[in-house]
């Protein structure tokens, strides 16, 4: 494996010469309800058949494998009976990070190929959210070796911004499972087995730096190294701070993160100081400004740390949707997952409205609705233009299927009540959708839900509803039980059950079951919520009053009824969170 400037994962197989890693498994980790493709991406077009130019001869004993094989007399594919000049021995990529070399090398991927005796070499280019690589010398490889013996299975990045390549140097490289015992026993398997070579591509004229001791140096020497144009000089000095845990790091690291000439050494110096638990809050919303979409993925990722206890870091993701990089909002997709908050919520749907047509985005969104996806599905099928899309349809078959795996009887109310409302015309989408909640479903539940259409599923709504009635109220009840009745009331409307969520916002009723009342009112678009709220809220905890206001904000006609409120003292404004006042 070997990773870029920008941390992102490269690797190969024997005949897949690059794979990118498209996403961290530990986002989906965090949803055991979804299921995703393997994240490794075939990023060279022409994969395995790609020609390669090597100049070394066809071993004659490759040429008798692929004669046997066509004749089947031994087993294997002859590859079109072609011995060599294609991708069979794939080791060793590395993303080219030094500084040597002329510019139009740097992030280039270079892999060795020990069948054909070769390094080839690639630039890399964005295609959505993932990359392309596409061959960089013309008719000609980076390096191409007349000796059968040059097997170069390792490069390296160095300090004086070279690359080495490592040589195993072996007459033969294949395992005995892939050679037929008519050819095997003519080979001396252990042949250049005490040899092995290193090389060192420098471009010629070139004076090279002498190698640094690093260990040597202070820390703040070591912070400006982080700023330095070779990754081997950024790698190291990275390194040696997180090991040193010097407190006088803190100072120009905060400095380099603000300041630093390169947006890679400010990413450093970011990452840097998440190393020491010394990274906060302003630095990463002035890293989400960045003006380099890479450091701008970077202050998502590092977000994720902070969020839980910064609103400001909050309302600054929840409003970055209409970031106009792609690869920005993808990665966005996966960290507002870290929030639970309906702003979040309503993001990740204009995320999936705008994007969901790119399948990476579509499973971002997903492995980020582990909490919250009937209120999701809702806000998407409410949309006709939308769901009328391809792309629309497989979105709410998808998420109706995550929807019913997590057997949430709210969300799951939400799912039946949106296709118990959808036009006679798209009979087939509900269809659809019933299928995919249906999918993982089993027993009581599955056949209950089979039953439900047209005017069964409206019953089974009602029946929903008034089970949620019961329950809200009963104090009998565990309180995560009464707060998911709280949410089930959303699908219903606000003036019937006015009386309830009243009696539920008082001092003595536990905070779960009032921040599920919260939560619900904001879905509610009534004029009658903001006055609820108003006349309850010097019975609310501090906390419940960020979370009524942020209720209160949701909408413009209760944001200009609050907003009279604290102009008329109703209500302090110190009351108001100060990261919402400065975006106000």
């Amino acid at each position: 494996m070997s990773m870029d400037d920008w941390g992102r994962k490269f690797v190969c197989q024997n005949s897949v010469p690059a794979q990118l890693l498209v996403y961290d498994d530990r986002y989906l980790a965090r949803n055991k309800f979804l299921a995703g493709p393997a994240p490794a991406v075939n990023i060279v077009a022409t994969g395995k058949q790609t020609r390669l130019f090597r100049k070394s001869p066809i071993e004659p004993w490759r040429k008798l494998r692929t004669r046997l094989r066509s004749k089947g007399l031994i087993p294997g594919s002859d590859e079109g009976g072609k011995p060599g000049g294609f991708f069979t021995g794939v080791t060793g990529v590395t993303i080219y990070r030094g500084d040597a070399w002329p510019e139009e090398y740097r992030g280039n991927l270079l892999i060795g190929e020990v069948s054909n005796n070769l390094v080839f070499r690639a630039r890399l280019e964005a295609q959505g959210v993932s990359l392309v690589a596409r061959r960089a010398d013309q008719g000609a490889e980076f390096i191409a070796s007349k000796s059968v013996w040059f097997r170069p299975v390792q490069l390296a990045n160095s300090p004086d911004g070279t690359l080495y390549v490592i040589d195993m140097s072996r007459e033969l490289i294949e395992g005995a499972a892939f050679l037929a015992d008519v050819i095997l026993k003519h080979m001396d398997v252990a042949s250049g087995m005490k040899m092995g070579r290193i090389y060192r591509v420098v471009p010629v004229g070139k004076t090279l730096r002498p190698t640094p001791r690093l260990g040597q140096l202070d820390t703040a020497e070591l912070v400006a190294l982080l700023d330095h144009p070779n990754g081997w000089h950024r790698d190291t000095a990275s390194r040696l701070i997180y090991e040193r845990q010097d407190a006088g790091a803190v100072l120009p690291l905060r400095r380099l993160a603000r300041k630093g000439l390169l947006p890679v050494g400010r990413v450093h110096a970011l990452w840097a100081l998440a190393g020491a638990n010394a990274l906060t809050d302003d630095l990463v919303l002035a890293a989400l400004e960045d003006k380099d979409p890479q450091v701008r993925i970077q202050a998502l990722r590092l977000s994720e740390r902070l969020v839980e206890r910064s609103e400001a870091l909050r309302l600054k993701l929840a409003s970055m949707d209409g970031d106009p990089q792609l690869q920005v909002r993808y990665q966005l997709a996966f960290s507002l997952g870290e929030i639970d908050a309906a702003s979040a919520r309503l993001a990740l749907a204009r995320l999936v409205k705008r994007d969901g047509a790119d399948q990476w985005v579509r499973l971002a969104v997903l492995s980020s609705l582990a909490r919250g996806a009937g209120e999701v599905f809702g806000q998407l099928l409410a949309d006709g233009a939308y769901r009328a899309t391809g792309s629309g349809r497989g979105v709410l078959v998808a998420l109706a299927g995550q929807i019913g795996a997590a057997d949430q009887s709210g969300d799951v109310a939400a799912v039946i009540a949106g296709v118990a409302g959808l036009p006679a015309a798209e009979k087939a989408l509900g269809q659809a959708v019933v299928a995919g909640l249906l999918s993982k479903r089993t027993g009581a539940a599955k056949k209950q839900l089979a039953a439900a259409g047209g005017g069964q599923a409206r019953r089974l709504l009602e029946g929903l509803l008034a089970d949620a009635r019961k329950l809200a109220p009963d104090r009998k009840q565990p309180a995560a039980t009464r707060a998911q009745a709280v949410r089930t009331l959303g699908l219903g409307g606000f003036s019937v059950d006015r009386k309830l969520f009243e009696g539920l916002l008082t001092i003595s009723e536990s905070q779960p079951v009032q921040e599920a009342v919260l939560e619900t009112l904001g879905r509610f678009d009534d004029p009658a919520v903001a006055e609820l709220l108003l006349s309850r809220w010097k019975s609310l905890s501090p906390s419940l009053r960020r979370r009524a206001a942020e209720t209160l904000f949701s909408r413009a006609a209760s944001t200009r009824r609050l907003l009279a409120a604290v102009k008329d003292d109703e209500i302090s404004r110190a009351d108001l969170d100060p990261a919402r006042v400065r975006l106000l």
